[in-house]
């Protein structure tokens, strides 16, 4: 597989873990709501004194309930997609058995099986994800629906009913279907198209700012070939100090254009060994030093392709830490990150010359850990700070 391929495939998986993660909560009030009915169909059952209608309503409830449990559980999400396809079909397998035991209507009753379709229908609305695995639900569904009547003691309807109850079946599938491939095509598109925008806008931004750099640049550039014309006739100290002067300031401008360029791009490729680079520079340049360390392989692993949206608020979150400790801190500074079950957790330690948290830990902290399921704690003593941050290592829903 060549890299246009490879960078196809995953820009193709992204969009759809984006779906998913959208889409779930739509899954879960789904799965709800179908708990909620089994398990009251479970007592009516239980009042009408069917034990196997009642314990195929409450398996059927069960699988919805977990279905739920996993929507809203840290698992990644394509774990969290794949388990509730499953369980959400088991659902709709369990509900598809109760046809062939209820003692009042026969299977092949418009009103046995119009809660199958009714529940794809609703399905196709909130399923999380690609319409291929919809079809292939919807025709587990009706393909279990036609081999349960091939098995079943009880006579198939004649011609006529016969073929409208199967005709009726099938073209559900194609009906809820092509509902599901219209919806999901508009949320794809809309999510791709997001995307491309952000990167046409990070584009663009680079090269407004290599424009910014060319024309400021090129301004200082401009002011230092006429000092270097009037050098000719006036070589006076104050001559040359101006020179110098302004030699010193065109080199800053670019060299401050460039890092910035570089740390974009290296904070992309690999966000782990870019923010040592960063902070290692920051604090050299302040004449101070900084410890930043891995407690372990998983948590370089992690920052190393960690999602864009999170890394870009927890790069928020550590520039303003270390910007405040360069204010209000010395000596040498530690910051560490490393995994708990689905969190990341980044810990800073730092001596600082303030008796409270200024800035560390405030409203501006507490917002993007917040959007990410997290949060901040700040604890001062002894002329120390420890700040322990957490952050969900999935994208928030």
């Amino acid at each position: 597989m060549n890299w246009g391929v490879r960078l196809a495939v995953n820009v193709a998986s992204q969009a759809l873990d984006t779906l998913s993660r959208e889409v779930l909560r739509g899954t879960a009030w789904w799965s709800g709501c179908i708990t909620a009915l089994q398990f009251t169909g479970a007592v009516l059952e239980y009042w009408r004194n069917e034990p196997l209608l009642l314990w195929l309503d409450i398996a059927s409830g069960a699988m919805s309930a977990a279905a739920v449990l996993v929507c809203i559980s840290p698992f990644p999400i394509k774990r969290k997609r794949n388990l509730t396809i499953i369980l959400m079909a088991l659902t709709v397998l369990f509900e598809v058995e109760t046809a062939f035991h209820d003692p009042d209507y026969p299977f092949h009753d418009s009103r046995q099986y119009l809660i199958v379709i009714v529940s794809m229908l609703f399905l196709a609305m909130v399923f999380p994800g690609a319409p291929i695995a919809f079809t292939a639900s919807c025709l587990a569904f009706i393909g279990f629906y036609l081999f349960r009547t091939a098995l079943t003691e009880t006579q198939f309807p004649g011609p006529h009913t016969g073929i409208v109850f199967v005709l009726q079946l099938l073209f559900s599938v194609v009906v809820c279907s092509g509902i599901q491939f219209w919806i999901f095509r508009l949320r794809y598109t809309n999510i791709v198209q997001a995307d491309e925008l952000r990167i046409a806008q990070t584009k663009l931004g680079r090269q407004m700012m290599l424009r910014d750099i060319h024309d400021h640049l090129g301004a200082k550039l401009a002011d230092f070939a006429n000092l270097v014309a009037r050098i000719r006739t006036d070589r006076s100290d104050q001559m040359f100090e101006a020179l110098e002067s302004a030699a010193a300031e065109a080199a800053i401008l670019l060299r401050r254009g460039l890092l910035a360029e570089r740390d974009r791009e290296m904070l992309a490729e690999d966000f782990g060994s870019a923010i040592r680079v960063i902070f290692f520079g920051r604090y050299e340049a302040a004449g101070r030093q900084i410890i930043i360390r891995f407690k372990d392989n998983q948590a370089e692993d992690y920052l190393r392709s960690i999602d864009p949206g999170i890394r870009d608020d927890l790069l928020a979150i550590i520039l303003e830490i270390t910007t405040n400790d360069l204010k209000y801190g010395h000596a040498t500074s530690v910051l560490d990150f490393r995994l708990k079950g689905s969190y990341l957790q980044m810990r800073f330690l730092a001596k600082t010359s303030q008796s409270k948290s200024r800035g560390m830990g405030n409203e501006s902290l507490q917002k993007r850990a917040q959007a990410h399921a997290g949060g901040v704690s700040t604890k001062i003593a002894r002329g120390r700070i420890l700040i322990r941050i957490y952050l969900a290592r999935e994208k928030a829903e």
